[in-house]
């Protein structure tokens, strides 16, 4: 994961703080249980992009060879690859 647990648990309670503040939201638990809602969620998606790269990794990984042999850019078809499978699956980067 990119981000931290304290980075993350500080943007969650920015984005319940503002949406709250600017009436975009209502609710009628404690503003805890709704960050730790909001913090869930981020992670849950830091997740999906954690795991997709290990995916990326693991088929350049089989590739390395032609890769090698082939002076392609690493991180470039890194990139293509991580792009390709995110477009396929609906995923938003």
């Amino acid at each position: 994961m990119k981000l931290g647990k304290d980075t993350v648990n500080y943007l969650s309670e920015r984005i319940v703080s503002y949406l709250a503040e600017k009436k975009m939201i209502e609710y009628d638990c404690d503003v805890k249980s709704v960050n730790e809602l909001v913090e869930g969620a981020i992670t849950a998606d830091l997740m999906v992009d954690d795991a997709l790269n290990e995916e990326v990794k693991e088929i350049l990984r089989e590739q390395e060879e032609t890769i090698d042999e082939n002076n392609v850019n690493y991180r470039k078809v890194f990139q293509m690859i991580k792009n390709k499978l995110a477009r396929e699956r609906g995923l938003i980067l």
